[in-house]
């Protein structure tokens, strides 16, 4: 795997992450190598990650990831929020305008595969299996220690980068702390069938006492449901609806972040540098403006200015993340009465709409300069 002459850049962890800096580099003539201990690109069945958000999608699309992205998901256009089961009211994203007016679904494990697919274009492909264990960043390139076929290898980079998730290899081989805190609750999600006709057009969202349930379209009649609850399946709004079940998992939710997203030629991206609340599918989609942004600023020779663009970003949206999912979670009769009485008014008034579709829709996130002439 080493050679004499480092490459470019060095990825450890071949996720949307991993993959989109590979991809993007590779596009600009950079040489990569990019590994990851997994036997391959996760179940596409198993997938935790599912909304791609419009900023995702102008990044994405110079490399025509996106023509593939919108030719197999679906496109939600609409949200109808309801309380304890009574609607209260509809936010209409189409009212954010741009080219991408709307959160695609797709399982992040078909995601992935498109990447991986657009990557084999210009010969790359991630070796899998390959375990980093260690990094050396004293030498005039750094090298990542990594484990193969049973047997310890050095692998120099004129950059490496980590993108091995929450439980990073790369961040702890650094010492970089990722301080934060964790939600007593436990939340849970479940792909399933229903029994009757959806609109792919139409996210639920129901802010029921206790907590809160959402169902997104998939596919055919089949939805994501997600809970503040364990087993969200089996909540009596749902079992009558069942026709099967398919994928269930339960999971908390931790606000975390590094306190910085590089050291040297050593760079975080993705959930090695933050995790926070699935709360408006910010999480795959931050790792991805991550790795683009890199991307970039390693082109224009800039990449020191990395975690002066990024760090700042990713605290904005955890703040976001952790302050929306307080709203859904709180049980207050101050915020019952808002939900009952108040938000329905406002979401009537069209600059409200546009402003709440766009937040969702996160047109307040910066986009690199080579997508802004694209446009969202």
């Amino acid at each position: 795997m080493a050679s004499k002459t480092p490459v470019d850049c060095v990825i450890v962890g071949a996720g949307p992450t991993g993959l989109t800096l590979a991809l993007e580099l590779s596009r600009a003539g950079k040489s990569v190598l990019i590994f990851d201990r997994s036997a391959g690109p996760r179940p596409e069945h198993q997938s935790r990650a599912l909304g791609i958000l419009p900023p995702t999608l102008a990044i994405l699309e110079p490399s025509q990831v996106t023509m593939h992205l919108l030719s197999e998901g679906l496109r939600i256009r609409r949200m109808d929020v309801s309380q304890n089961g009574a609607f209260r009211f509809t936010l209409d994203l189409t009212k954010a305008g741009g080219k991408f007016p709307f959160i695609l679904t797709l399982p992040q494990g078909r995601t992935e595969r498109i990447l991986l697919e657009a990557l084999a274009k210009y010969g790359v492909k991630p070796t899998w299996n390959m375990k980093a264990t260690g990094l050396d960043n004293t030498g005039q390139y750094p090298v990542v220690l990594v484990l193969f076929d049973g047997k310890t290898q050095h692998i120099a980079g004129k950059r490496i980068v980590g993108c091995d998730g929450v439980h990073s290899a790369v961040r702890k081989s650094l010492g970089i702390s990722f301080n934060g805190d964790k939600l007593p609750t436990v939340f849970s999600l479940a792909d399933v069938t229903l029994n009757e006709a959806i609109d792919p057009s139409v996210a639920k969202a129901d802010l029921v006492d206790g907590g809160f349930t959402a169902q997104l379209p998939l596919s055919g009649n089949s939805v994501r449901l997600i809970g503040a609850f364990p087993d969200v399946e089996q909540r009596p709004e749902f079992t009558s609806r069942i026709k099967e079940v398919g994928w269930h998992s339960d999971f908390t939710v931790t606000f975390r972040h590094v306190d910085k997203m590089s050291h040297g030629q050593v760079f975080l991206a993705g959930d090695a540098a933050h995790v926070h609340s699935p709360a408006g599918a910010r999480g795959m989609n931050t790792g991805i403006a991550d790795a683009a942004w890199l991307a970039w600023l390693i082109c224009e020779g800039r990449e020191s200015d990395y975690n002066k663009y990024r760090l700042p970003i990713a605290r904005k949206i955890i703040s976001q993340t952790r302050g929306f999912t307080d709203f859904i979670l709180n049980r207050s009769p101050v915020m019952r009465f808002l939900v009952r009485f108040i938000l329905p008014g406002l979401m009537r008034i069209p600059l409200v709409q546009k402003k709440a579709a766009q937040q969702l829709l996160a047109f307040d996130m910066p986009q690199p300069e080579w997508v802004v002439g694209n446009g969202l």
